[in-house]
């Protein structure tokens, strides 16, 4: 969560820098439109990274809520059906987890 905040944060800073820039650069009269041109690349891109955080958030939600009814149902499940559970991961799993190319390693001495 710190993380997002922080990407927030200079964001925004980026973009106050770059308005106080812009506007250094458009007392120039030349280099006017030059400014205008940029500032609205900037504040497409803004919008863009914006969205992109959003739909991140959205995506991470998600994955709470996942997460929770995964962690509830294991919680307040009963011990059979837990029991059950983990029996069929491991079955679902055997290849990966014991048929390995290291079966002398995993072998008693």
């Amino acid at each position: 969560m710190k993380f997002k905040h922080i990407i927030a944060i200079i964001l925004l800073l980026s973009l106050i820098g770059n308005g106080i820039m812009a506007f250094y650069l458009t007392k120039r009269p030349i280099e006017k439109e030059i400014v205008k041109t940029q500032l609205d690349t900037l504040y497409l891109k803004r919008d863009s990274v914006l969205i992109k955080v959003n739909q991140s958030k959205t995506v991470i939600k998600a994955i709470e809520k996942q997460y929770e009814e995964d962690y509830n149902c294991l919680i307040n499940g009963s011990v059979d059906s837990n029991y059950l559970f983990f029996i069929n991961y491991l079955e679902s799993q055997r290849e990966r987890l014991f048929d390995s190319n290291n079966r002398d390693s995993v072998k008693a001495d």
